[in-house]
């Protein structure tokens, strides 16, 4: 019928029946049963956006970096995936990946260049828009007095 793939929709809007449903229903029949549940855990997930990964013509190493951090610190990483720099295909995997898992990393497509679409993929993930934070950059510029990073009214 009218069911199509989560991963061949740019929103959720069309998809007839989700796996995330049938978790979210098995699991409030076993906390009916008494059994304690949780569909969003303390794991955690990693994007990695830009289409320089998928080409292969950039091999991508900074998740297993991040990968072996996170297992110091105790937190399991139960997915990484890898996406195009493509805000609608960026913002359906934040909410998929973030209602799943308690924290998710991004990494990639926040540069200046016309298709870094990370912080507009987030905004548009959560409904929210996009401000600049003269505080925290501060902080960051002067933690990190040598990192090229945009300035206030720039953009």
């Amino acid at each position: 019928g009218g069911h199509i793939a989560a991963w061949g929709l740019r929103d959720e809007s069309r998809e007839g029946a989700s796996r995330l449903v049938g978790v979210v229903q098995s699991d409030a029949a076993a906390a009916a049963d008494g059994y304690s549940t949780c569909t969003r855990g303390e794991t955690a997930a990693i994007l990695v956006v830009g289409e320089e990964f998928l080409s292969g013509l950039v091999p991508e190493r900074q998740s297993s970096e991040l990968l072996r951090l996170l297992e110091g610190a105790s937190l399991q990483v139960k997915q990484v995936r890898v996406v195009e720099n493509d805000a609608e295909v960026v913002a359906f995997m934040i909410r998929r990946l973030s209602s799943v898992h308690r924290f998710l990393f991004i990494l990639g497509g926040v540069g200046a260049g016309y298709g870094d679409v990370t912080p507009a993929a987030v905004a548009k993930a959560f409904g929210t828009g996009m401000q600049e934070h003269p505080a925290l950059l501060d902080l960051l510029l002067t933690a990190l007095p040598d990192t090229p990073l945009p300035r206030p009214g720039a953009r």
